[in-house]
């Protein structure tokens, strides 16, 4: 009884852990290669590609300028959550 009880006790602690983990947040800082608001997504031009929220209008974003992205990896779909120019 106490042996499946730890074993229990662990398990749903390596799964608490795994989900902070897959909910971290990430940067990611290049120049913006394409902005395509009818499918909510931003490319850079290191190749990478986010999708971002649907209410974003991203106006004060062009192609060409370098940006600072910060993201999370929702079950493999990188989401915007934080868009700013640099430099």
């Amino acid at each position: 009884m106490k042996l499946s009880l730890v074993c229990a006790s662990v398990v749903a602690l390596v799964v608490s852990t795994g989900s902070v983990f897959a909910a971290a947040s990430a940067t990611d800082t290049a120049s913006i290669k394409s902005i395509d608001m009818k499918a909510h997504q931003l490319t850079l031009a290191d190749g990478k590609m986010f999708e971002f929220p649907k209410t974003w209008k991203l106006k004060a974003f062009k192609e060409g300028q370098k940006v600072k992205v910060n993201y999370r990896d929702h079950m493999g779909i990188m989401m915007v959550t934080r868009l700013r120019h640099t430099g």
